[in-house]
């Protein structure tokens, strides 16, 4: 789970989305990550127990709670998307062979931010920083389209033939 280590994919990947231009990524080169990341330090589990698996990084989960609640992202929605979208994991600091958060963990996560009382007052100071370069976050919707199996068929009294007579 914690992992500093880029594989050559992740540095692809970087060099290919820092061609786009996207919001997300003006947004992580504005914002002071590191002062959040030390604000955020009480809450990072491994610092109190050493016992068991490492958890998720503090700052990664905040990004992806700030994702859920910019894209209106339900927990299993979170969770397909930072396993599949590149720049969502990008954004979180994801590396490509890394494990993603389940929507349990995902969960579990924005009860710890709740408990804290950290997230609101961090989250309006992001918001208050962007308003001070200019910038302005909207909320949306990522929609995601869904294949169905139709049952199509010749329907009664209906012939191929006759279709194509006329």
């Amino acid at each position: 789970m914690r992992t500093d280590k880029m594989t050559l994919t992740d540095y692809e990947i970087q060099n290919s989305l820092a061609k786009l231009e996207h919001f997300l990524l003006q947004l992580d080169e504005n914002i002071k990550w590191h002062r959040i990341k030390k604000i955020l330090e009480p809450l990072d589990p491994s610092r109190r127990n050493v016992a068991g698996r490492d958890s998720y990084e503090p700052l990664k989960m905040f990004k992806v709670m700030l994702l859920q609640s910019w894209y209106d992202l339900s927990d299993p929605e979170m969770e397909f998307y930072l396993k599949t979208n590149l720049l969502f994991m990008h954004f979180c600091q994801f590396s490509i062979t890394e494990s993603k958060p389940d929507q349990s963990t995902i969960c579990r996560w924005r009860n710890r931010f709740a408990g804290s009382g950290l997230f609101d007052s961090i989250f309006q100071g992001i918001m208050d920083e962007l308003h001070g370069l200019g910038l302005e976050v909207k909320h949306g919707k990522m929609v995601d389209a869904t294949l169905v199996t139709a049952h199509a068929g010749p329907q009664e009294g209906y012939h191929r033939d006759r279709a194509y007579r006329r």
